[in-house]
């Protein structure tokens, strides 16, 4: 109890886009403060891991609270 549940996929891509944007690359992968591999942590190729960056990159442009670091986890868009 009290903690939010893990989603789908979809918040799977969307918390990766989350971190790729908003932490170092060597962090990616290392469970740290702000990157808890237990709450879809990136299991994927660096190739995948790159390609979050880059969709993170036009989320942040056009809806920047849906890669917020720390306060995005389950996001819904109101679109």
């Amino acid at each position: 109890e009290g903690i939010p549940p893990k989603y789908g996929d979809y918040e799977a891509q969307r918390h990766w886009m989350e971190i790729t944007l908003n932490t170092p690359m060597k962090e990616w992968y290392r469970n740290t403060t702000y990157n808890d591999l237990a709450y879809w942590g990136l299991d994927y190729p660096p190739l995948t891991a790159y390609q979050s960056y880059v969709h993170s990159l036009f989320l942040h442009k056009f809806d920047p609270d849906s890669v917020a670091l720390g306060s995005s986890k389950g996001y819904e868009t109101p679109f």
